[in-house]
């Protein structure tokens, strides 16, 4: 659902233990316009803030109203075509922030704690989350595992460096605070990064694992879910994808499984003697290939297998699991 929503034009931001919530939450990012004076709604170019340079919002991101008091457009009478003479605008965009319930191991009741000690202040850093949260060991090794305090201590590696070394609450002293310089440690790979995502999150807001993998696919000829499309029915061509879901409905004869590349979704058939003959790589793939027939009609395209080939140990220690038959 987060890779779909981010196709969509949908800004998703990872769990932090700065901003999120215990559920998934929607955030604001607002700035400021200048009016123009003669300009109306829609002569003013409004500029876009940096973090969403090249989006494009829809609908529901996409909405003007003036700041200082002032009614909003609909209810002051003003249309698109209205001059705008005084005061700024404001244009805001409804974000996704992930929430603190989606870290793996973290207890209900660190999170309790969490939000708790943050609606009193801002964390400062590590050490501050630590004594004034109470949070125990296995809480703060999930976040770190979830990368949830980048925000306090950068990336995944110091992290851990700096919940190693963090003091734990005295009865009766403060806790003490030591000025250590920051170790020279390097920032975990791409795919070391994307491992620990979906390990702790079950998905990750960095680059979709198989997208480091395409030129190893593209010399397969295997092509995108996207590039399917452009095919007609009865070609012949391959894809491969994450398995994350097999289907067999009661009706039904055949299997369903849908694979998920970084550009989206192939719908695979998979008929019973194929089933049988290819039983290990349809239900162990991780990283499934398919080679089979194009099937396109009335805006459905499905990929009839005819051979099936596990390629999951090219995911390493990647760790996806697939909703099968639900």
């Amino acid at each position: 659902l987060v890779q779909d929503a981010r196709r969509h034009g949908v800004e998703v931001r990872p769990v932090d233990v700065r901003y999120s919530e215990e559920d998934c939450s929607l955030e604001t990012e607002q700035f400021i316009v200048p009016a123009i004076p003669g300009a109306t709604l829609n002569s003013l170019e409004t500029p876009v803030p940096p973090s969403l340079a090249g989006r494009s919002p829809g609908p529901m991101f996409n909405r003007h109203r003036p700041i200082s008091g002032s009614p909003p457009f609909n209810k002051g009478g003003l249309s698109d075509s209205s001059p705008l003479e005084k005061g700024e605008l404001e244009r805001d965009f409804s974000i996704l922030r992930l929430g603190l319930r989606m870290v793996k191991g973290l207890s209900k009741a660190g999170v309790g704690a969490l939000l708790e000690a943050r609606r009193e202040a801002p964390f400062e850093d590590i050490q501050d989350l630590v004594t004034r949260a109470g949070l125990d060991k296995k809480d703060l090794e999930s976040l770190a595992a979830a990368d949830a305090l980048q925000g306090l201590a950068g990336h995944r590696h110091l992290t851990w460096w700096q919940i190693g070394g963090a003091e734990r609450p005295l009865p009766i002293f403060p806790t003490p605070h030591f000025f250590e310089p920051e170790p020279m440690l390097r920032k975990p790979e791409e795919g070391d990064e994307i491992s620990a995502d979906y390990a702790s999150l079950g998905l990750t807001l960095r680059r979709h694992p198989v997208a480091l993998l395409r030129k190893r696919l593209n010399a397969l000829g295997i092509r995108r879910a996207t590039e399917l499309w452009e095919l007609r029915s009865g070609t012949v061509a391959r894809a491969a994808g994450l398995t994350i879901s097999r289907q067999r409905p009661g009706s039904a004869q055949v299997i369903f499984i849908t694979l998920e590349d970084e550009s989206g979704h192939v719908n695979v058939i998979v008929r019973p003697s194929i089933a049988e003959a290819q039983r290990g790589p349809l239900l162990q793939s991780r990283l499934l290939m398919v080679s089979g027939i194009v099937q396109q009609e009335s805006n459905v395209l499905h990929l009839i297998a005819g051979k099936l080939a596990d390629l999951s140990a090219w995911l390493g220690s990647l760790s996806i699991h697939s909703r099968d038959f639900h």
